[in-house]
């Protein structure tokens, strides 16, 4: 189902978050949308939080 697909995109981009931010921050882009579509709450708020963190990331990375 599509909350599943929205759990899953927000699994693999916490998982990517230190290796390959960028991707992170696609899949998380891309749950965001689904789950904006199905109105699924919850995977809008994971989203958003995967979005945040890739966010930082980058930042910190840029600062160093």
């Amino acid at each position: 189902s599509d909350t599943v697909r929205v759990n899953i995109l927000n699994s693999l981009a916490e998982a990517l978050l230190n290796t390959d931010p960028k991707s992170s921050l696609k899949y998380a882009n891309e749950g965001l949308d689904i789950a904006q579509k199905i109105k699924y709450h919850r995977g809008m708020v994971e989203s958003y939080n995967e979005i945040i963190s890739v966010s930082e990331s980058l930042c910190c990375i840029e600062l160093e």
